[in-house]
């Protein structure tokens, strides 16, 4: 009878691990260990997730997506009385809309 037992909790533990290891993408986890893909990252909030880039690539590719998405200038005062805004600052307006795009499309690369 404790021999059962015990084969059944080494099968709980051991089924527990292969479960913890599992987690996909976006999925919470405390260490690598968690992680299919080997690899617990923190994000900026805190929040630890499972990831496919290292810690080092993650913050790399956050700071690109920052510069080129958040902290942008304000527009009010190149718009016009008549609400028009001159053609030179919406072709910026679109570059930069690219560069956000092209930093946001290698994040899920």
């Amino acid at each position: 009878m404790l021999l059962g037992g015990y084969m059944l909790i080494c099968f709980v533990l051991t089924s527990q691990q292969i479960n913890a290891q599992n987690k996909r993408v976006n999925e919470d986890c405390q260490n690598n260990s968690d992680c299919a893909s080997g690899k617990c990252l923190t994000l900026k909030s805190g929040k630890k997730v499972c990831g496919t880039c290292t810690q080092d690539r993650l913050g790399t590719l956050s700071e690109r997506v920052e510069r080129a998405c958040k902290n942008r200038e304000d527009l009010s005062g190149s718009i016009s009385n008549q609400g028009e805004m001159s053609m030179a600052m919406i072709e910026s307006q679109i570059e930069i809309c690219k560069e956000c795009i092209a930093a946001r499309k290698e994040v899920l690369s």
